[in-house]
C-alpha cells in the first residue's frame, strides 16, 4: 500500500498492515491507540477497516461458495425498517399510562393532525381503556360470583345432606309425623301458589297506575322552560363553528362542573380547553363584533333601557338619602382637606400582597337574618320586576342609639359608617353605578366616663346631579330580587351556639393581640363588663323574640351587626346587614356552596345576553368584594339576569371565588390603592373639630370635605344644583363598547346554552338542530327594517323630550339667570312665565270680517254679511237685502 507519510497516522499499524498480520493489528488497536482511533475514515474512506475484501475469521464460509467473492455479504444483518399500524398504535396507546396531553401529542405526531384534532381520538383512547377496564372488571366479578356460586352450591348440598339425614332419622322414628310432614308441604306449596297470584295481580295493578302517570306527565314545556333568546336574535346566523356539537356538549359539561364542583373532574381537561380556545379565536372575536354591533342597532340600547315607573321609584329611594336641603351652604372654596387619588399599582394577585379590610372584632351580630332563595335554574325563573315594592323604614345611622353606644365603648374607634358608604369609597365607578355624590358627616364630642370622646359619623352617600339610565337598571334589579328572593326570619338556636361560637373565638384572638400590645387597664376591665351586659341583653332580647313567629316592625334594624375593621393602620366601626342563610332549590345542588352558612349576594345584568355571560369589571369586582367582607359572608352568588330584567339567566358563584377563578386584571391594585386612601381620610378625620360636614366626589376630581357654614358668609355655595335631579341621563353618552363590555366568560354558561349545547365564546355548531329552525333571510331583512324604522321613532322622541326639557328649563326673562348668587343678600327670586295675551277678539263668521255693525262696502252686492254683527247679514257673500242694513237713527 503505497501512501504518503502525511496521510500514515500510525506507523505500527500500518507496517502490521503492510506484513498482513491482521490478528496483530487487532490487539494494537484494542490497546487503546489514539493515532489509529480518532480518524479512520480518513485511511480507509467508511470502508471496512480491517477485512475490506473477505469475510472476518469468525465467518465460516462453506467451500463451495469460498471461490466467489460476493457470497459472503449475504452473512451482513439485513437493515429492517419496521412501522406499527394504526390498528398496533391505538393497541400501544390502549395499554400504556400516558396523560391526557402526552396522549395528544403521540396522536397528533402519528397521524399528522393537529392538536385539537387529536382530543376526540384521545376520547376513543380514553373509552377503551375505560371498556378494557369494566371488561376486565367484569370478568374479575364473574369469577368471584362462580366461586361464590360454587361455595353456596356446596354449602347448599351440605345443609340438604344434612337435612335428608335428619328426615331419614325421623321416618324412621314415626311414620305418623312423615305423613303430617307431607301433608304440611302440600299445604305450602297451595300457599305459594295463592300469593304468587297476589302478588302478580298487585303488580300488574301497580304497572297500570305506573303507565297511567306516564301518560299524564308532560316535560319540557315551552312555557317552564328557561329564558332563551328568538332565532332573529341569534349571532352570525351565516358563520358556523369549526368545534361539532358533541365536542360543545362536552365543553359545557367541564363548565359544569366549574360552577356546581368548584373543580374540573378530570386533570387533562384544561388542556383540552386551552387547546380549543386557542384555535377558536377568531370566532371570539367574530362574535364580539357582531354581540356590539347588535346591541348598537337596538331601538334602545341594552344600557338606556328603563321604564319611567322604574325611573320614579329609584330617584324617591335616592331622596329619602338627603339630609341637608337646598338652602344649606358649604364653604367649597376653603375645604377642610383633599384626599388625593393614589397610583394603581399593577402585578398585585393575592390579598396578602395589597392592602385590603379585615375584620378585628364583632360587637354585635344580627338577631334576623333573611333566606337567601336560589332557584331552580333549569326552569324558568321570571323576575317580577314590576312590583316594585319599598322596604321598611330603616334607622338611620344617626339616630341609632347602638351605633353610639358601642363607638363611645371604643378605645381606639373614632368614625362610624354605614358599609354602603365605605363601598362607595373603596370602588370606582362603572357603568351600573355611575353617579357624582356627596356624603354628609356629622362631627361631635360625647362625654364618656368623665372624659371627652370625638365621634365622626359617615351617613350614606347622596347622589348629585343627574344619575345615568344603567345605574336605575341596577336599583331596579337589585330591589326586586330582594322582594323576590328574600325571606326574614329569625335566628335559630343552633345558628346562635354558631355565631356566639364565632364571635368568642374572635374576641379571644383580638384579646390576645391587645395583651401583646398593650397592658390591661381598670378601663378595658370596665369595657368587657359593658360588652359583656350587652351581649346577654341581646340574647335575651333574641330569646324572647323567637317565641314569636311574626315578624316585628322592626325587623330591618334588627338585621345589623356592628363591626370594627381594620384598613392599614386605621380602625372604623361599621354598621351592615347581616349575611344571608341559603335555601336552594331544584334537584341539583352546588358543591361549592355546600359549607356555606353564611351568603350574599348582587345583581349582574347582561347587556349581551344573546352572546353570552359578560366578565365582571375590576370596579364592579371590588364593590362585590367589599360588600363581601363588610357583611362577613363565606361566599358571594351572583344572579346573571336579562337587561330588560325579566328572568334570571344564571346563578354564578364562582366568578367572585378567588380561589376558584382569578379576578379582573388590576382589580386587587385599584382595591389595595382605594384602601391607602380611605386609610388617609380617616387620618383627616379624626382630626376635625366638631360640626357638620360634606365629602364631595365628584368625576375625575379628588374627594374634598367641605365644612357648613351660614348663609352669609362670604363664599358659601348651597346645594341646590348638587342634589338629586329629577331626570336622568343616558349612559352610552359616556360609556363606550371597550368601557362596559370585558369579554365573554370563558368558564360560565348561561342556562339557554346549557339548553342548547352551545360552548362559551363558540359559534353555533354546524351539526345543531338549530339550524332548522333559523329564519329565512327574507324574514330576517324584514325584521331589520322593522327594527331599524322603531329605532328612528324611539330617537325622534328622545329628542322631542330632550327639545322639551330644554325650553322649559331656560327663560331669557328670568332674571336668576342673571343674578350674582355669591353675594348672601341676593336672594333667588320666584318667576312665572307669563302667559300670552288672547289677540282673538271677535271676528264675523261670514268672509266680510268687519266691525260690529259696520260692514264693508266690497263684492259684487252692495254690503257683505257682517258675520253676526249688529244688523249686520248672515254671513254669506251674496248681495245684501234691505233687512241687512242696519238702522242708522
Amino acid at each position: 500500500m503505497s501512501l504518503e507519510e502525511a496521510d500514515i497516522r500510525c506507523q505500527i499499524a500500518w507496517q502490521l498492515d503492510q506484513n498482513k498480520k491482521y490478528d496483530e493489528v487487532v490487539a494494537h488497536v484494542l490497546t487503546g491507540c489514539l493515532s489509529c482511533v480518532t480518524n479512520p475514515k480518513k485511511r480507509f474512506g467508511g470502508r471496512e477497516m480491517l477485512f475490506p475484501n473477505e469475510p472476518p475469521p469468525w465467518i465460516k464460509v462453506p467451500e463451495s461458495e469460498k471461490s466467489n467473492p460476493e457470497a459472503w455479504k449475504r452473512f451482513h444483518k439485513k437493515k429492517m425498517r419496521s412501522e406499527m399500524t394504526l390498528e398496533e398504535f391505538e393497541q400501544f396507546l390502549v395499554d400504556s399510562d400516558l396523560s391526557d396531553a402526552q396522549l395528544a401529542m403521540e396522536i397528533a405526531k402519528f397521524r399528522r393532525i393537529e392538536k385539537v384534532a387529536s382530543w376526540t381520538h384521545v376520547r376513543d383512547i380514553r373509552r377503551k381503556q375505560k371498556e378494557k377496564r369494566l371488561e376486565q372488571e367484569k370478568k374479575e366479578k364473574e369469577a368471584k360470583k362462580l366461586n361464590l356460586e360454587a361455595k353456596k352450591e356446596a354449602e347448599k348440598l351440605k345443609k340438604q345432606d344434612e337435612k335428608r339425614k335428619n328426615l331419614e332419622e325421623k321416618q324412621l322414628k314415626d311414620d305418623e309425623k312423615l305423613e303430617y310432614l307431607e301433608k304440611m308441604k302440600e299445604d305450602e306449596k297451595l300457599l305459594e301458589e295463592d300469593l304468587d297470584e297476589e302478588i302478580k295481580d298487585e303488580q300488574s295493578a301497580e304497572n297500570e297506575e305506573k303507565s297511567k302517570k306516564s301518560e299524564r306527565k308532560e316535560f319540557n314545556l315551552r312555557k317552564d322552560m328557561p329564558w332563551c333568546p328568538s332565532t332573529y336574535d341569534f349571532l352570525c346566523t351565516d358563520k358556523r363553528s369549526i368545534i361539532d356539537q358533541s365536542q360543545q356538549k362536552r365543553m359545557i359539561a367541564m363548565c359544569q362542573s366549574l360552577m356546581y364542583e368548584g373543580q374540573l373532574r378530570h386533570s387533562g381537561n384544561r388542556d383540552e380547553l386551552k387547546d380549543i380556545r386557542r384555535a377558536c379565536e377568531p370566532e371570539y372575536d367574530t362574535l364580539v363584533a357582531a354581540a356590539l354591533e347588535h346591541a348598537r342597532n337596538e331601538a334602545c340600547h341594552p344600557l338606556d333601557y328603563s321604564t319611567e315607573k322604574s325611573i320614579r321609584f329609584c330617584l324617591n329611594r335616592f331622596k329619602t338619602r338627603q339630609i341637608y336641603t337646598e338652602n344649606d351652604t358649604f364653604s367649597f372654596k376653603s375645604p377642610s382637606f383633599t384626599v388625593e387619588n393614589v397610583e394603581i399599582l399593577s402585578g398585585i394577585r393575592s390579598e396578602h400582597q395589597g392592602i385590603v379590610p379585615k375584620m378585628e372584632k364583632m360587637l354585635r351580630s344580627a338577631t334576623w337574618q333573611s333566606e337567601l332563595i336560589l332557584p331552580d335554574i333549569s326552569k324558568k325563573c321570571e323576575v317580577k320586576h314590576w312590583e316594585l315594592k319599598p322596604p321598611a323604614p330603616k334607622t338611620r345611622l344617626l339616630d341609632d342609639s347602638i351605633a353610639h353606644d358601642l363607638i363611645s365603648s371604643c378605645k381606639q374607634t373614632t368614625v362610624l359608617s354605614d358599609a354602603t358608604t365605605i363601598c362607595h369609597l373603596l370602588s370606582p365607578n362603572w357603568e351600573s353605578r355611575d353617579y357624582e355624590f356627596g356624603i354628609p358627616i356629622r362631627v361631635k364630642i360625647q362625654r364618656v366616663d368623665g372624659v371627652d370622646k370625638k365621634c365622626v359619623t359617615m351617613s350614606k352617600p347622596v347622589p348629585s346631579t343627574s344619575i345615568s339610565k344603567a345605574t336605575i337598571q341596577r336599583k331596579t334589579l337589585k330591589r326586586a330580587l330582594k322582594n323576590q328572593y328574600l325571606k326574614r326570619m329569625p335566628l335559630k338556636k343552633s345558628q346562635k351556639r354558631t355565631q356566639d361560637e364565632l364571635m368568642s373565638s374572635e374576641e379571644a384572638s383580638f384579646q390576645e393581640s391587645q395583651e401583646s400590645t398593650a397592658p390591661t387597664t381598670s378601663s378595658e376591665s370596665l369595657l368587657d363588663s359593658m360588652l359583656h351586659e350587652m351581649k346577654m341583653s341581646d340574647q335575651k332580647f333574641a330569646c324572647s323574640s323567637s317565641k314569636s313567629d311574626e315578624i316585628p316592625e322592626n325587623s330591618e334594624d334588627l338585621a345589623y351587626q356592628y363591626a370594627i375593621f381594620r384598613i392599614g393602620d386605621a380602625r372604623i366601626l361599621i354598621r351592615s346587614n347581616g349575611a344571608h342563610l341559603l335555601n336552594e332549590q331544584g334537584d341539583k345542588k352546588r358543591q361549592i356552596l355546600e359549607n356555606c352558612r353564611k351568603v350574599t349576594f348582587e345583581p349582574r345584568i347582561e347587556y349581551l345576553s344573546n352572546g353570552g355571560a359578560m366578565e365582571i369589571g375590576a370596579a364592579e369586582w371590588v364593590w362585590n368584594y367589599t360588600k363581601a367582607v363588610f357583611k362577613t359572608s363565606q361566599s358571594h352568588v351572583i344572579y346573571r339576569t336579562n337587561y330588560r330584567l325579566d328572568h334570571v339567566l344564571q346563578i354564578d358563584p364562582l366568578s367572585m371565588r378567588i380561589d376558584k377563578q382569578q379576578p379582573p386584571p388590576d382589580a386587587l391594585g385599584i382595591l389595595s390603592a382605594r384602601c391607602v386612601m380611605l386609610e388617609r381620610m380617616i387620618a383627616q378625620l379624626e382630626q376635625l373639630e366638631p360640626g357638620e360636614y360634606c365629602a364631595v366626589q365628584e368625576r375625575d376630581r379628588p374627594l374634598i370635605v367641605v365644612p357648613k357654614c351660614s348663609a352669609d358668609q362670604r363664599g358659601g355655595v348651597s346645594l341646590g344644583a348638587s342634589l338629586t335631579r329629577d331626570d336622568c341621563k343616558r349612559t352610552t353618552d359616556s360609556w363606550k363598547d371597550d368601557d362596559f363590555f370585558h369579554g365573554f366568560c370563558r368558564d360560565v354558561a348561561l342556562q339557554w346554552q346549557i339548553v342548547q349545547g352551545r360552548a362559551p365564546q363558540l359559534l353555533l355548531a354546524k351539526d345543531s338542530a338549530i339550524n332548522a329552525q333559523m329564519p329565512s333571510k327574507m324574514n330576517r331583512n324584514q325584521f331589520q327594517r322593522k327594527k331599524t324604522s322603531m329605532k328612528r321613532k324611539f330617537a325622534q322622541k328622545e329628542a322631542e323630550k330632550e327639545d322639551a326639557k330644554r325650553q322649559k328649563a331656560l327663560d331669557l326673562d328670568d332674571p336668576n339667570l342673571y343674578a350674582d348668587f355669591t353675594n348672601p343678600s341676593i336672594l333667588p327670586q320666584n318667576f312665572v312665565k307669563p302667559k300670552p295675551k288672547n289677540f282673538n277678539s271677535f271676528r264675523g263668521g261670514g268672509r266680510g270680517g268687519g266691525p260690529r255693525g259696520r260692514p264693508r262696502a266690497r263684492g259684487r252686492g252692495a254690503f257683505r254679511g257682517g258675520g253676526g254683527g249688529a244688523g249686520g247679514g248672515g254671513g254669506g257673500s251674496g248681495p245684501s237685502t234691505s233687512d241687512s242694513v242696519p238702522a242708522i237713527p
